[in-house]
């Protein structure tokens, strides 16, 4: 999968409307930091106590965001 397939992708997951394409490496870094951030929420949310359907969402939801992080920081690697 190319690099900016692998933006895009990652940009509609986090809804992110008004993401540009700079360059592939800082867009992919800024991606990178913005999942990053969105999976210390969601661990924040866990510690928190919630209700079992809402700790299933959370953890189906920070499986995908684990899933991102590794398939960005791979392509990142690619890249350099």
């Amino acid at each position: 999968m190319g690099a900016k397939k692998i933006i895009k992708n990652i940009a509609d997951f986090l809804n992110l409307t008004n993401f540009t394409i700079n360059g592939k490496k800082r867009s992919l870094k800024d991606l990178l930091k913005k999942l990053k951030e969105k999976r210390v929420k969601i661990l924040r949310a866990l510690k928190n106590e919630c209700s079992e359907e809402e700790e299933k969402a959370l953890n189906e939801e920070l499986e995908l965001i684990s899933f991102h992080i590794r398939k960005a920081k791979k392509k990142l690697e690619d890249l350099s």
